[in-house]
């Protein structure tokens, strides 16, 4: 588990933060130009929505009228189908987003291991879409109308 944590003025870690297993870290390092193209597009002014699925729950956004970068879990309330944002994450200034992206590069210089890790959706075990469905990493909100469409569509069943 990789742990990023907001730290108080003390010195001691908050709970503000998250801990993603290599897997879900190398998601988030793999989309770090696209972060950086929307921070950019929210620097010239423009209209932006990035929503990227990290794994388990887990997303990134930038949007118009926030200039931070939100690292959140989400969740989907009874009898909807909308993920929404919980308080589990942390949101960085633009600042503070470079900051963690060097202390990133810096730790991957250091750990070699870490940049041989394969995120969940680009293993092998995810080459059909029965074991991507079935993947909790990779579909953690189970929407069963949706999912019983696709198997048919595609004519897999259990």
């Amino acid at each position: 588990m990789i742990h990023v944590r907001q730290y108080a003025v003390e010195g001691f870690p908050t709970k503000m933060g998250f801990a993603f297993p290599a897997g879900r870290f190398k998601q988030l390092v793999n989309s770090f130009d696209q972060i950086d193209k929307a921070i950019n597009s929210l620097k010239e002014n423009k209209e932006m929505l990035y929503k990227s699925h990290l794994g388990g729950g887990w997303y990134v956004t930038v949007a118009t009228g926030y200039y931070v970068v939100n690292l959140r879990r989400f969740w989907v309330p009874p009898g909807t189908q909308l993920e929404v944002p919980t308080k589990a994450g942390i949101c960085l200034r633009f600042s503070e987003w470079r900051e963690l992206k060097k202390a990133v590069m810096e730790m991957y210089g250091d750990r070699k291991d870490l940049a041989d890790v394969e995120p969940c959706n680009m293993s092998f075990a995810h080459q059909n879409l029965l074991d991507y469905l079935d993947c909790i990493e990779c579909c953690p909100f189970k929407n069963e109308e949706c999912e019983n469409e696709l198997r048919e569509l595609y004519g897999l069943y259990n």
